[in-house]
């Protein structure tokens, strides 16, 4: 069984990873019961939280465009903390709290985190590796503590 923080880099890099036409090839049934190989839980992770932030997607376009012209901060040495201050931000969106309130906060800002990151990678693919780093920071950081009391990243989906 690998660590979560691993596991966090592995879920995010099959997030980021794989093109659209590649999840319509997966299992889309994020309620199904759990596949054989721990691989196979990790890519389902993966793909309950894409599903989980494409259900926003309509509803924040308008909020995201208001982050084009900072994402070149999630370049510099000071990208985590960028990145951060934009979940926050989203987080605390007016036009996203209606949904949050459905949500609890520690699932909010996993989606706003998969919103946010999913988003950079597709306006500055140059930027993925970085997006990644910084997503796996953020997570660790914040989340780990409630992924871990949850039982895991399979049981929080």
């Amino acid at each position: 069984m690998r660590d979560l923080r691993d596991q966090t880099v592995i879920i995010i890099e099959h997030l980021l990873g794989l093109d659209q036409d590649s999840w319509g090839l997966l299992e889309t049934d994020c309620d199904s019961p759990d596949p054989i190989s721990e691989d196979e839980k990790t890519l389902k992770v993966a793909r309950c939280l894409r599903a989980l932030g494409d259900q926003y997607n309509d509803t924040i376009q308008k909020a995201m465009k208001e982050f084009k012209p900072r994402l070149p901060e999630v370049v510099n040495n000071q990208a985590s903390e960028g990145f951060s201050r934009m979940v926050t931000e989203l987080s605390n969106n007016h036009v996203l709290c209606t949904h949050a309130e459905q949500l609890g906060p520690e699932m909010n800002l996993l989606r706003t985190t998969v919103i946010l990151g999913v988003y950079i990678s597709k306006e500055m693919p140059e930027l993925l590796p970085r997006v990644k780093d910084v997503m796996v920071h953020y997570i660790n950081t914040n989340l780990l503590p409630w992924i871990r009391r949850s039982g895991g990243w399979e049981n929080i989906l």
